[in-house]
């Protein structure tokens, strides 16, 4: 159970990385730049604000701020690539707090 878990967690970030690879080929290259800021602001969000200790409801939160602000500026700067893997978050925050309300 802890293994399944831990792909969980892994996959949001997997399918972002997926994500910021479709605008790099399809355009040739040409996106780079954008793709290369929020790949350091994915990097900065790891290692700055581990959400693994936070409380559920806090990660719902920030799951969905996440998924509202990559709307925002997803058809200027390429955050469209990210949604998602925003939203694949949020589903496995919601599911995995069905799961412990069910627990207690």
């Amino acid at each position: 159970m802890a293994l399944m878990a831990r792909w969980a967690g892994l996959a949001p970030w997997l399918l972002a990385v997926i994500g910021l690879a479709v605008p790099l080929i399809a355009g040739g290259g040409a996106g780079w730049p954008y793709v290369v800021g929020w790949l350091a602001l994915l990097v900065l969000l790891l290692v700055i604000k581990p959400l693994s200790r936070a409380d559920p409801r806090d990660r719902i939160k920030w799951a969905v701020m996440a998924t509202v602000l990559l709307v925002i500026p997803g058809l200027v700067v390429g955050g469209i690539y990210l949604l998602p893997a925003a939203l694949l978050w949020l589903g496995i925050e919601l599911g995995s707090r069905n799961r412990l309300s069910e627990l207690s």
